[in-house]
């Protein structure tokens, strides 16, 4: 498979006609038989959209865009040719970001889901309905307690490990001693609520064997300390490092100006790496 100059793979590092072969195959309800393809377009296209390139750019083409048409402006004394330079400017972002979330769209509709690879997805928390009960709620207790457990074996010496019921729905604690470390709590609802460190930031799964899986999985990172937490402009990025390479990150707006979602932010923000519990 192509890669990026650091020998990673990346969506844009596949080419166009394959991208374009993803995009068509996807549109017909159909998954690309290479794996690899098919797992790099399933993880790009549940990534924050702020990821992007197109977001990622936009932010330089309007800049590009504005000082091409106040250079137009000055050089004619003429206002129309600020006005059109600007506007023609946002039509290519607004146009190019729409596309981009369009192509996103069509391979998420053709790619199960088994579990959510980004977090603060309302349609698959359950926060609103009533606690599971019977057979459901059982189940939800028994899954938590086998992580509370695994935990509990791991860190004792290091933390606390706690579990809990908010309102009928059965919740695990891991909270470690030392400041620098980030706490883990999950609530199993109707989806299984994950928080990471003490952001809004959160991951909200689906109820299933690679849930579970995956949450355990999350643990192990925070417990590892591969974990940190970029903020800027009242928007918080929480990346976890899970040990098989794959990066899973939760954002969340903390403050009023959070919905300007300015592109590029988790580049320049400020970033926080937390310790390992021991």
């Amino acid at each position: 498979m192509p890669t990026a100059g650091d020998g990673t793979p990346t969506w844009r590092s596949i080419g166009r006609e394959t991208r374009g072969e993803v995009l068509r195959l996807a549109k017909a309800g159909k998954i690309h038989p290479d794996p690899a393809i098919a797992a790099l377009a399933y993880h790009w296209s549940h990534r924050p959209s702020e990821d992007r390139f197109a977001n990622q750019i936009s932010g330089a083409i309007l800049l590009v865009g504005t000082v091409l048409a106040l250079l137009g402006f000055v050089a004619s004394s003429n206002a129309v040719v600020l006005v059109v330079g600007v506007g023609v400017t946002l039509i290519v972002v607004v146009a190019m970001r729409r596309q981009e979330a369009g192509v996103a769209a069509s391979i998420r509709s053709a790619y199960p889901d088994t579990y959510l690879l980004q977090g603060g997805r309302d349609e698959f928390d359950g926060g609103q309905l009533p606690p599971p009960v019977g057979a459901e709620l059982a189940e939800r207790q028994r899954l938590v307690l086998d992580l509370a457990e695994a935990a509990w074996q791991q860190v004792r010496e290091h933390a606390s490990v706690d579990f809990l019921t908010d309102d009928g729905r059965p919740v695990v604690s891991v909270e470690p001693h030392k400041a620098d470390a980030a706490g883990f709590w999950m609530v199993a609802d109707h989806a299984l609520n994950i928080q990471i460190g003490q952001s809004r930031a959160r991951w909200s799964l689906r109820v299933s064997p690679e849930s579970e899986a995956l949450s355990a999985a999350m643990l192990q990172a925070v417990i590892a300390g591969r974990v940190d937490e970029t903020r800027a402009l009242g928007r918080v990025a929480v990346t976890v490092h899970l040990a098989d390479g794959r990066e899973l990150s939760a954002l969340a707006d903390e403050s009023t100006v959070g919905f300007l979602k300015v592109p590029g932010w988790r580049r320049w923000g400020r970033t926080r790496e937390f310790a390992p519990y021991s």
